[in-house]
């Protein structure tokens, strides 16, 4: 009955609080491909590979992790997007 007094079922999530079930990191071509930076996970792979994209000013593989604060320099067509983590998202 304490469940019912709050409006809330048992087991629900309150999601009014940006991040408070988010993961503490992310892999970057992950992270990549969940804000819509690039259309497929592949692509964003291949962009870290091909050393289009940086974090903190170094060179990020695939599987480097990013977290909260981060900056990451992508660079599309001959110009660079200055990302900057606000959040880890590993889902679109």
């Amino acid at each position: 009955m304490a469940n019912m007094q709050s409006g809330r079922a048992a087991g629900s999530e309150d999601r009014s609080i940006p991040g408070a079930n988010d993961p503490v990191s992310a892999r970057v071509d992950v992270w990549l491909w969940s804000v819509r930076q690039v259309k497929s996970r592949s692509a964003a792979t291949a962009a870290c590979r091909a050393g289009h994209v940086r974090i903190n000013g170094e060179t990020a593989k695939p599987s480097q992790h990013v977290k909260v604060g981060d900056e990451i320099r992508y660079r599309v067509q001959g110009f660079d997007r200055l990302l900057r983590v606000q959040r880890i998202l590993v889902k679109r």
